[in-house]
């Protein structure tokens, strides 16, 4: 389904290998043993750690999920939250301008 959070998942991990082919990346699944709030995406981009979490256009962002990127961004990552299919122009520009 087009819009369905795990659409976008999909593109934007292929939007972000294609762009950066050296790039770590790992899509993360929750499961009832999870630490709740993870970012759908984590990975590695010549030495600078980054997080995203994967929205459709309209979704919503909780606030277990903001502390979670906080926490990142406290810790020196990058953490970035990408809205639907036109959210990853923008994850790949933030990468290039941060890890590149």
């Amino acid at each position: 389904m087009p819009n369905s959070e795990s659409y976008v998942q999909k593109k934007l991990k292929e939007a972000l290998e294609t762009a950066f082919p050296e790039i770590y990346l790992r899509k993360i699944h929750q499961s009832m043993y999870s630490h709740n709030g993870i970012p759908d995406l984590l990975g590695c981009l010549n030495g600078h750690f980054f997080a995203v979490e994967v929205k459709t256009s309209n979704g919503i962002i909780t606030k277990l999920q903001l502390r979670e990127l906080r926490l990142i961004k406290e810790a020196g990552g990058i953490a970035m939250i990408c809205y639907g299919k036109e959210g990853i122009n923008e994850i790949i520009r933030v990468l290039e301008s941060q890890a590149l």
